[in-house]
């Protein structure tokens, strides 16, 4: 058989077989893979057939390993993955790049008659002109230039799909254990934060405000709050390293 290599574009995010199934309304049937493997909902934003009423693409499941092997996230794309981008219309540019605003894309080959500068002090005016295709730099200034990857940039593993003037999407959150439990541990992270601020005061400072009981108290709270919220993040991990 003749070897195949696929780009696509996906949306994904984390979510166990059961949880699929619950979102989807569609009970595991026998022999379905077990409800707490670890796993992807994938989005196929290409794609005109929706199935479910939250997603304009179509929507599958995907086992985390198969998932891992298969897709990368934005952002830590290869000049190869940038390369299939720019040539699907797309406008890449790198994380490392320290201009603001900078992207490439693809100049498609055209044809024309020359008719002003620059070209007319060069070629008689109505000579045609085959343009090639080239990739062009919208630089940090405005400017526009032709641009050829550096080694760097060719062997660099940040590239990322530019967005102008992108704001954050906020997408509806699918209630789900990971996803409660992640809620869970960030609001325990918050308190913790700010029980320790009061604690580094120092004892003799927390004594003035609170006194003594109070103070021994807060120390065994803040104990026992540490120790929920190593249990909670290690719930969180067991869920991740499902395979």
């Amino acid at each position: 058989m003749q070897t195949y290599f696929g780009t696509k574009e996906i949306k994904a995010r984390k979510m166990t077989r059961q949880e699929f199934a619950v979102y989807t309304n569609k009970p595991l049937e026998e022999g379905d893979i077990g409800g707490g493997f670890m796993g992807y909902l994938v989005e196929y934003v290409d794609s005109p057939n929706s199935n479910h009423e939250n997603h304009k693409g179509y929507i599958s499941w995907s086992p985390k390993d198969v998932f891992i092997r298969a897709y990368k996230p934005d952002g830590m794309l290869t000049f190869g993955d940038a390369l299939v981008a720019i040539k699907a219309g797309k406008r890449m540019q790198r994380k490392g790049w320290n201009g603001a605003n900078m992207f490439i894309f693809l100049v498609d080959g055209s044809q024309f008659a020359v008719t002003r500068p620059p070209l007319n002090v060069h070629y008689p005016e109505g000579t045609i002109i085959n343009y090639r295709p080239h990739i062009d730099l919208k630089t940090a200034d405005g400017s526009i230039a032709t641009w050829s990857p550096s080694g760097s940039d060719a062997l660099a593993e940040d590239w990322q799909e530019y967005h102008e003037g992108a704001k954050t999407v906020v997408e509806p959150v699918v209630d789900t254990v990971f996803t409660r439990l992640v809620t869970e541990k960030n609001e325990i992270h918050e308190r913790l934060v700010k029980l320790n601020t009061f604690l580094e005061r120092g004892k003799v400072a927390c004594i003035d405000i609170v006194g003594t009981q109070q103070y021994s108290s807060l120390l065994e709270q803040f104990t026992h709050m540490t120790n929920y919220y190593n249990v909670v993040n290690s719930r969180i991990k067991l869920l991740e390293a499902i395979e």
